[in-house]
């Protein structure tokens, strides 16, 4: 149960920028992908869903990456504004005089005054009445200005928008949005760093395009890229509904934090084990780490789900074990995150509240798994629920006090206590609770705690006897 990591800081520098860590995760990142192209693929039926009951002048199929939202945009606002100033043009006709109307007057007094003239008579001259458009035509002329500076002013913004996101991933490689004239400027831009690096005589520069620079970034080691796997995992595990999903995520996590290592490579030894030798990867600790602590996931409340389904009798017997060997093997690995010796610096953490972790297995097939699984996973309680042991002895030190003094000692902070550092045995607690406290089962209490440690190595060693194969 004893885990003790060998070699010094030079040796775990060394294997925590380990290559091999990445192809070994290969199966976690399998999985994120399979979930982020469902999610992409139900993001985009949506929005094509969603733009085929709007009313719109250009109907498209478009995506962020390949034929921007912008150049939708853009193609309405422009024929927006084409049809608009169409309108513009004949509505602003009723604002003015109409011509054809004035010279059919100016025609008929012309008739008037040359017919008078034949008659001898004088027709006097009528002053022009000034002209007064009606108040549809001034509603109707203001509705279209108004109109047509929206349309400008969208139009403005959707120029902007689309020149930002053609501009955005030429400086952060991280960018989920571009625009197909991005490649055109990066390639001028990359043009005009090749002809300045000739010019000041320095080396030349690489000839990738904008994706290989994209993609060659993004797997460089940097405290961004590890934010940002981590985000990744935790939004994968949160978007697997069922344990079908879940189990592909469940293989993996063994590989990515274990591997069989070279000879002469310092590993951690497990007091008991043989077979492989095995060495520890650091790469995805702290994240597998995240998931099991970070209260949204919760990764061992998921995993434990994932064993109780094999008790439901609905798996045929092959799935069923190749699901129980997965988790446990998934647990055996999550345990070693926890051991005090291996991680010293780490919050211990207390697996007893799983109780189906800890659930007797009946398979000869499974039980080499189950065993050394469960072995750590109690070890790792244990040393968890220790500074609760001191203050049991504690306790029981003042309760012996209070007896030979003939007092009654208070029975609810033991019983309590008791709760936390036996786990799942109630032998005391009920002993405590259904009978007075004697300095005899106080000396039984504190002989059983002082001696928690190798009563679980003991069972470990006597299961693992008993099976066919090495756990």
């Amino acid at each position: 149960m004893d885990v003790e990591q060998m070699g010094d800081g030079a040796t775990q520098e060394k294997r925590a920028v380990d290559t091999g860590d990445e192809a070994a995760a290969a199966k976690l990142w399998a999985v994120y992908i399979s979930e982020a192209e469902k999610y992409d693929k139900g993001l985009v039926e949506s929005w094509k869903s969603d733009m085929q009951g709007m009313l719109i002048f250009v109907s498209t199929f478009f995506s962020l990456s390949s034929s921007p939202f912008s150049e939708l945009l853009l193609h309405e606002a422009g024929l927006f504004s084409a049809s608009l100033t169409a309108f513009l043009i004949e509505s602003y006709k009723t604002l003015n005089v109409d011509s054809g109307d004035a010279t059919v007057q100016l025609l008929a007094r012309i008739s008037q005054q040359l017919e008078g003239s034949a008659n001898g008579s004088t027709l006097p001259i009528p002053s022009s009445s000034a002209f007064t458009p009606t108040t549809a035509s001034v509603v109707c002329n203001a509705l279209c200005r108004i109109m047509t500076i929206i349309a400008a002013l969208i139009l403005l913004v959707v120029v902007v928008t689309y020149s930002v996101l053609t501009l955005l991933p030429l400086q952060y490689f991280d960018c989920p949005y571009r625009t197909p004239l991005s490649g055109g400027v990066w390639r001028l831009f990359r043009s005009y760093k090749w002809i300045w690096a000739q010019s000041t005589s320095k080396s030349t520069l690489s000839d990738e395009t904008m994706v290989e620079t994209m993609a060659h970034r993004a797997v460089e080691d940097s405290a961004e890229r590890t934010i940002r796997d981590g985000r990744a995992l935790v939004w994968t595990v949160k978007s697997l509904a069922d344990d079908s999903e879940l189990e592909p995520f469940v293989e993996g996590i063994p590989e990515v934090l274990w591997k069989l290592s070279a000879p002469g490579y310092p590993v951690p030894v497990f007091l008991g084990s043989g077979g492989p030798r095995y060495g520890q990867r650091y790469s995805y600790a702290d994240h597998i780490r995240e998931l099991v602590n970070n209260p949204e996931v919760r990764l061992c409340d998921r995993i434990e789900s994932h064993l109780q389904s094999c008790d439901t009798g609905l798996l045929s017997a092959e799935v069923r074990k190749r699901r129980l060997i997965a988790s446990y093997k998934a647990l055996w690995a999550i345990a070693t995150l926890f051991h005090p010796k291996q991680f010293p610096m780490q919050p211990l953490l207390d697996f007893s509240r799983w109780k189906r972790f800890f659930k007797m297995e009946e398979d000869s097939d499974i039980l080499p798994y189950s065993v050394s699984a469960q072995a750590l996973l109690r070890w790792n309680s244990v040393s968890a629920v220790e500074p609760r042991s001191l203050e049991l002895l504690d306790y029981l030190a003042k309760c012996r006090i209070d007896i030979e003094q003939g007092r009654e000692p208070d029975k609810q902070p033991l019983i309590l206590i008791l709760k936390e550092v036996f786990l799942e045995n109630n032998y005391y607690v009920q002993r405590v609770n259904h009978s007075n406290l004697t300095v005899e089962l106080i000396s039984e209490i504190e002989t059983e705690i002082n001696e928690i440690r190798c009563n679980t190595r003991f069972n470990y060693l006597e299961r693992a006897a008993g099976l066919d194969s090495e756990p």
